[in-house]
């Protein structure tokens, strides 16, 4: 098995250990309900947002949980010395946190489709949602970086969400429309999320798709490079060096 076979099994483990995978599980299962409450007329709105905030909060405090539970067994250390890529390590916690989005979107998918009759466009959903989860768990890598503990992780992930999530949600209901805000929004990770799943969920492709697209593609790049060069010193200091 390759080092990044390892790695992705291992951090399965350590997801299925603290209950991590199980919690995501549990998230997506409250996402069914909040679809079971509404009606057909809000169904695929509904169906939008749930997905939205899912793709754009989860994997960002599930990295975080990531890391703090390896700084507690004491492996973040031992990460500093192994003949492993650095590279590999963040590419590992990528792939779960893609694994983890794609068991949300399945179960939401499974109940709109064959429960609700609801008709999406799949591969457009998988697609944005690849891009997104993993967009986000780079995002967490940052954000944990920079937080002392994870009760501060998880005050900056709402902050994130108050201060870039919640607006373009609003736009997408359609409870402003002011041309010039609108315009701005387009600079945000959130848009290009929003964007991508109300043209999947729509079957209806466009600029704005191909514009998410590349915005991941683009950006995502960027924050790779920085989650790289981050690492040791967030690493060191778990060690005292």
């Amino acid at each position: 098995m390759t080092s990044l076979g390892v790695l992705v099994q291992g951090e399965l483990q350590r997801m299925q250990r603290y209950h991590i995978l199980t919690g995501g599980f549990v998230v997506a299962l409250i996402w069914v309900l909040a679809l079971y409450l509404m009606d057909a007329a809000m169904l695929r709105t509904m169906f939008t947002t749930v997905l939205y905030l899912d793709a754009v909060s989860m994997p960002m405090l599930l990295v975080g949980v990531s890391l703090y539970f390896e700084r507690q067994e004491g492996s973040l250390k031992s990460m500093l010395v192994a003949p492993i890529a650095r590279s590999t390590y963040v590419t590992s916690k990528l792939l779960v946190l893609i694994l983890s989005g794609i068991i949300t979107l399945a179960v939401l998918y499974i109940y709109g489709r064959f429960f609700r009759g609801l008709d999406v466009h799949l591969l457009g959903l998988i697609v944005t949602v690849v891009l997104c989860a993993a967009f986000h768990t780079l995002l967490g890598f940052l954000a944990t970086y920079r937080s002392k503990d994870f009760t501060s992780l998880l005050m900056n992930v709402m902050a994130y969400m108050l201060l870039l999530g919640i607006p373009v949600i609003l736009e997408f209901m359609g409870l402003f429309n002011h041309r010039f805000l609108t315009a701005l929004l387009y600079a945000l990770p959130t848009k290009a999320v929003m964007v991508m799943l109300s043209s999947s969920v729509n079957n209806s492709f466009n600029w704005e798709f191909v514009y998410g697209l590349l915005y991941f593609l683009a950006v995502g790049a960027l924050l790779f490079r920085q989650v790289l060069s981050g690492f040791a010193p967030f690493a060191e200091k778990e060690g005292g060096v």
